[in-house]
């Protein structure tokens, strides 16, 4: 296992960074463009939402006022979002989920905010948004808003869920003995099938709980191949982590190579993780309390990127770096501390830690401007186009869009 650490120092630009390199201008997917809405003054920016700020009173007349979650859910392109909010006045709060068009806004569902433990995710190519209701799961076409719930037959515990780039399997942490493997009741990692029929598979026969404590997440590549996880625990049984650090883990779907992949002797518990990987399973984007680090399979090789500006546990709650899915490029955001208030960086490089390039920045904006306390960060849940060659996110930031005078949370891409 081989670490390279590239430590980048930051661009200090006045404005926008353009012409740097080769990549066509796109305005929607790779294909046919991304940011197509309202283009901005910090030009290769547009607004791809108009989310309201206020929404209906629950079962009564009047409204009340929108909270975003701060969630924004994307496949390889923008052609499909989808964000969470609830109503300020909703008691309990409840979840709802909204499809994103450039002037509406439709509601898909709405799940409780008090029974739910893990957040949608989204398929690849946007066909299918799987998501937890009532302690169940459903799966939804956002095009539609058809949603029915999968594996009913099985009433079971889980957390942290993640799923392939053509949805057709989700994946799961559980302790239950869904397929008549887990007879000890630990933290296993099982599949469920999507398409109806139901198939659980456990993937791992772990003999202990190793995410007993960890946050817990794990992430499918887009092909479906490969399942990734983190654990402070010697998993492999063979001394590899006796310390207890905190390392990245592989395993195949099909329950074969368990792999420790990492070898940072990081003393800091997983206890904020964001772990992110490329449709092949080739490159990984993870962080661990704010470190932004990338794994390459081929030349096993770890690289460390930047120490992100964590204001609270924005990096592990607001999704502050990706990875597209061929693999050839990560964007990060840095929130910067400038006495005055904070500037926004996003930054882009290819997983080595390789032409770094800063994107944009804001320049200073006090607390006040940006329409949030200190720990909310401007630029939230980072999206990569399959190629790279844009990246969507919520904002509070007006980026010169007269619609988000208001600093409401916006949808937003930025164009290489």
């Amino acid at each position: 296992m081989r670490i390279v650490k590239l430590y980048i120092a930051l661009f200090v630009f006045t404005g926008l960074i353009a012409g740097c390199n080769d990549d066509p201008i796109f305005s929607g997917d790779d294909s046919n463009g991304g940011g197509s809405g309202s283009p901005t003054e910090f030009g290769n920016i547009s607004l791809n939402s108009k989310i309201p700020t206020e929404i209906p009173l629950a079962g009564g007349p009047g409204t009340q006022d929108l909270r975003v979650r701060q969630r924004l859910f994307m496949g390889n392109s923008n052609a499909t979002l989808v964000y969470t909010g609830y109503g300020a006045d909703d008691s309990p709060f409840i979840d709802r989920i909204y499809r994103v068009d450039e002037t509406t806004n439709t509601a898909l569902d709405e799940v409780s905010v008090v029974t739910s433990r893990t957040w949608p995710v989204m398929s690849g190519d946007e066909s299918t948004l799987i998501y937890e209701k009532v302690g169940e799961l459903f799966v939804i076409d956002p095009a539609t808003g058809v949603s029915r719930q999968i594996g009913a037959s099985s009433t079971f515990s889980f957390e942290d869920i993640t799923t392939t780039d053509d949805g057709s399997l989700v994946a799961f942490i559980s302790d239950a003995d869904l397929d008549g493997n887990n007879p000890g009741g630990f933290d296993q990692i099982f599949t469920l099938t999507t398409d109806g029929t139901d198939v659980f598979t456990q993937v791992s026969a772990f003999t202990a709980d190793f995410f007993a404590t960890v946050e817990r997440q794990i992430e499918f590549s887009g092909d479906g191949n490969k399942l990734f996880f983190h654990s402070d625990d010697d998993v492999l049984g063979d001394g590899s982590n006796a310390d207890g650090s905190s390392e990245v883990f592989s395993i195949d779907a099909d329950g074969s190579n368990l792999t420790q992949l990492t070898d940072i002797n990081s003393t800091i518990p997983f206890t904020r993780v964001s772990l992110h990987s490329d449709s092949a399973g080739e490159n990984l984007a993870f962080t661990i309390e704010g470190d932004l680090y990338t794994y390459n399979q081929t030349a096993d090789q770890t690289t460390f990127i930047e120490s992100l500006v964590d204001t609270g546990n924005a990096e592990a709650v607001f999704r502050m770096h990706t990875i597209s899915a061929d693999g050839s490029r990560i964007f990060y955001s840095q929130i910067i501390p400038d006495g005055s208030g904070y500037e926004l960086i996003l930054y882009t490089n290819v997983p080595n830690g390789s032409n770094e390039e800063a994107l944009f920045r804001t320049g200073s904006r006090t607390e006040t401007s940006v329409g949030g306390a200190s720990a909310n960060p401007i630029v939230a849940n980072l999206y990569s186009s399959s190629t790279g060659s844009y990246v969507s996110f919520l904002s509070r930031f007006d980026f010169g869009a007269t619609e988000n005078g208001d600093n409401s949370w916006q949808v937003y891409t930025y164009t290489r």
